[in-house]
């Protein structure tokens, strides 16, 4: 029996999620059940969730809240726009996010598309219409400027490298920390076949937190909270993960969290 030759539909979108292994040293294994999440069927389709208002928090070893967000909604849809022809769209915004009483976001939105040719070699997926505004750690302001047009132009790993070389030496040594990359270098580095890149171009800060608030490229250090991983892309072949907000806490609050994150990879089979 032959297998029956077809288009098979990828593609996700998480709103915000996080699992906490220490409070005040005391060790736990609190999960923060995802907020709001989509998933494209594999014969296509579409899938919206939105919720409203949700607060997590603990009485151990203390009463506080550990994520709150006002607002998640996240959706994932794909289908065929003529025949041959393919199509895949996922977004999340999350309004409200709060971790620990000390992160707080306004709002972050992720966006991503993905086409696909029956006969080309693989999708072409493109990420734009991305946002992070209103980040506050405790009484500083960051202002996160994005810039999305190397990875809304250009939807394919090899595509993204020619535009890459194609830069001056110039662009390069000021860019380079965006593709993970050393200044020198002419193509975008590899890690195990995959690129690492940001969609941050730059970031403020402003008010005073004691010193202990550290930018470096499109990661924040802050003493007391941990480092907190801002417009992630990781890009291969065949897909394309967003995360617009990874956190790696430490201190008071041990864990990991994530918010407007999702990934696109769809093609043919066999």
């Amino acid at each position: 029996m032959e297998i029956d030759k077809r288009f098979v539909f990828s593609g996700s979108a998480v709103g915000a999620a996080a699992h906490f292994f220490h409070l005040d040293n005391v060790p736990v294994d609190h999960v923060v059940p995802t907020i709001g999440s989509s998933t494209i069927p594999i014969v296509g389709g579409h899938t919206h969730h939105k919720v409203g208002p949700q607060t997590h928090s603990t009485d151990h070893p203390r009463t506080r809240t550990l994520l709150s967000v006002e607002q998640a909604e996240t959706i994932a849809s794909g289908k065929e726009d003529s025949p041959g022809k393919y199509s895949t769209e996922i977004s999340a915004t999350v309004n409200g996010l709060s971790v620990l009483e000390k992160f707080h976001t306004e709002l972050i939105v992720m966006h991503q598309t993905s086409t696909r040719d029956e006969d080309a070699p693989e999708s072409s997926i493109k990420t734009a219409g991305c946002k992070i505004e209103g980040l506050r750690l405790g009484n500083v302001s960051v202002k996160v400027e994005l810039d999305e047009e190397p990875f809304a132009t250009y939807g394919t790993k090899r595509e993204l490298n020619a535009f890459y070389a194609a830069q001056s030496d110039a662009w390069r040594r000021e860019n380079s920390w965006r593709f993970h990359t050393p200044p020198e270098a002419k193509s975008i580095t590899e890690y195990h076949g995959r690129f690492f890149c940001t969609l941050v171009k730059n970031i403020e800060l402003s008010g005073t937190d004691g010193g202990n608030i550290e930018k470096e490229w499109y990661t924040i250090k802050w003493d007391g909270f941990g480092r907190i991983f801002l417009g992630e892309l990781i890009i291969s072949d065949k897909d394309r993960k967003v995360t617009m907000v990874r956190l790696k806490m430490g201190s008071s609050g041990g864990g990991k969290g994530s918010a407007g994150g999702g990934e696109t990879n769809s093609g043919t089979a066999p």
